[in-house]
């Protein structure tokens, strides 16, 4: 991969991590970060129409977002703080959404900590507006570093304030204590769970700050111009996308979506696969194939 990408002009990223990666191997390098769609953001419109109505008043929801299991070390980091907070304040109740644990928490909690199963996306702002406070831990790992700050953007969309680890893209788009706040230990993350729980105008100030910077900076139409501006810098109309399989995951499909795409505008597109053995494929999108 690393030989492919100094074969190319330029390169595509979403962090400012994984951006720093590629420079050792491509001269320019666009950080197109992931933002709302249009469908989105009109979910997170309607949810927002509906929030306050809602609203259950006699309790405090911290909510967790997981995808799948590999985030129970995130959620863990963060245990010691969850269960003062938990033991000081009797009002609270812990939302974790996903595929995830929460490992072994003193029974006497039980009635304070709420799993919700994996349910697709649309669904996501509805939930997300019904919470209180979203919380974002992360490991500070490799890995960790490279992902992006879409937990942050989904709860901003519904003016939910986010606590959030102190490394990352979290660290490079959060304002702390404007647009959402970074902790760096345990400590942080009580004193500042502790801070929004206490202060209803708190959470709502910094949850409109991060919507509003959203407005502006997180929708398609203010980046696309933007990667459509890099793309035709850099490019002769002719562009390959190396694929490690045909086997269809979230990824190949957005890959074969864009390659569509761009043979309809005229572009000359390779796909390049190492274990192909010349076979043909077709990939269908909508009513068309190629």
């Amino acid at each position: 991969m690393g030989k492919t990408l100094k074969l190319c002009q330029g390169a595509i990223t979403t962090t400012n991590f994984l951006a720093k990666e590629l420079m050792n191997y491509v001269s320019t390098v666009f950080i197109n970060h992931n933002v709302a769609s249009e469908e989105m953001w009109k979910l997170s419109q309607d949810a927002l129409k509906i929030k306050d109505n809602k609203k259950n008043i006699k309790h405090i929801i911290i909510g967790y977002f997981s995808g799948n299991d590999s985030h129970n070390p995130d959620i863990e980091m963060i245990k010691p703080a969850l269960i003062k907070i938990l033991e000081e304040f009797k009002n609270v109740k812990i939302l974790l959404f996903g595929e995830i644990s929460f490992g072994k928490f003193p029974k006497k909690f039980s009635s304070q900590i709420i799993f919700h199963k994996f349910t697709g996306w649309k669904e996501l702002p509805k939930i997300i507006s019904n919470i209180d406070i979203n919380i974002a831990p992360l490991e500070n790992n490799i890995f960790n570093r490279a992902k992006s700050e879409n937990k942050w953007l989904e709860a901003a969309l519904v003016k939910v304030p986010t606590i959030a680890s102190n490394f990352g893209e979290f660290k490079n788009v959060i304002k702390d204590n404007e647009t959402g706040i970074l902790c760096s230990d345990n400590n942080d993350w009580y004193i500042s769970l502790k801070t929004l729980i206490n202060d209803d105008y708190q959470r709502k100030r910094i949850g409109e700050n991060a919507y509003n910077f959203c407005i502006n900076e997180y929708n398609t139409l203010y980046k696309g111009t933007k990667l459509v501006n890099y793309i035709n810098s850099i490019s002769k109309k002719h562009i390959g996308f190396f694929l490690p399989s045909l086997q269809i995951s979230g990824g190949i499909y957005v890959v074969l979506k864009h390659a569509y795409f761009l043979q309809v505008e005229g572009w000359d597109v390779d796909l390049i696969l190492p274990d192909a053995n010349n076979e043909i494929f077709e990939f269908q999108y909508n009513e068309f194939t190629i």
